[in-house]
């Protein structure tokens, strides 16, 4: 069971670390599935969505890469 747990945290990890990396290098389409979603319309971007896309991919990547070290660390302390 311990191993599993890690192996979920892993893996919880570096979905993190995925979906931050596309929120920050495919801001522009994921602002613009959020507005089609939000409003049924897609407009060019401002930047301050832009900075915002960015900033919570930057934040989701580096909680999962949190999360990748303290799989390993705790995989290699066993």
């Amino acid at each position: 069971m311990d191993l599993f747990m890690k192996l979920l945290l892993l893996l919880s990890g570096l979905f993190f670390c995925f979906v931050g990396a596309s929120f920050f290098l495919r801001w522009k389409r994921v602002v613009q599935w959020v507005q089609k979603r939000k409003f049924g319309r897609i407009a060019e971007p401002r930047k301050e969505e832009k900075w915002m896309a960015r900033i919570m991919g930057a934040l989701l990547f580096l909680v999962g890469l949190y999360y990748v070290v303290a799989a390993v660390l705790s995989v290699l302390s066993a």
